[in-house]
């Protein structure tokens, strides 16, 4: 008779190596978004600042930072899935090689930014009741009140379920900074350069 453990053993490989699939696939993603963005910044940027052209340099840019992003997600996908098909044994070397302590750390920090970026609207009414003098350190009291709880309740939660929330804070992160960006208050087409 299979013990409960025995079950979900084979059960937290595979969402192990799912959670190593993806992370590594986005993070990939974020690495040629990023990667493209410096070089347009250091090469296109410079010659609209000097050149007076009638439209936004920054919604111009969006496709070919997208495809940087995607191009990316699909290197580290490859990468990832060789390294995948290599059994756990290579999923576990890889983790202590290039991620660590670390690297969970930064990428667990996904969880509480995401709370911070969440509470943002609120930061407004913040502001009307303490005021614009003492907002930032309302602000920054908050921030950090909300990692130091994210980073206690860590030491209670398993790990294998740390990596996957962070993971989650940071696609959530980047979703809404996309729709921030092209659906929310800070669209290309309502802001000026």
């Amino acid at each position: 008779m299979e013990t409960h453990s025995s079950k979900t053993k084979p059960l937290f490989e595979k969402v192990q190596k799912g959670i190593f699939l993806v992370g590594f696939s986005v993070l990939s993603g974020m690495f040629g978004l990023g990667l493209t963005w410096l070089v347009f910044a250091v090469t296109v940027l410079p010659w609209f600042k000097s050149s007076n052209h009638g439209f936004d340099p920054i919604a111009w840019c969006m496709p070919v930072l997208l495809i940087g992003g995607v191009a990316g997600f699909i290197i580290g996908l490859i990468f990832s899935l060789k390294k995948a098909a290599g059994g756990t044994a290579a999923v576990a070397e890889f983790d202590r090689d290039y991620v660590g302590g670390r690297g969970r750390g930064h990428i667990y920090a996904g969880f509480p930014l995401l709370i911070v970026a969440l509470l943002t609207p609120f930061f407004d009414r913040i502001t009307r009741l303490v005021g614009q003098k003492y907002d930032v350190y309302v602000f920054l009291g908050i921030a950090l009140v909300v990692f130091v709880t994210i980073i206690i309740l860590q030491e209670k939660i398993p790990e294998r379920w740390t990596m996957l929330m962070g993971i989650i804070g940071w696609l959530l992160i980047l979703l809404l900074a996309v729709w921030y960006c092209f659906f929310g208050p800070g669209a290309f087409g309502h802001s000026t350069f």
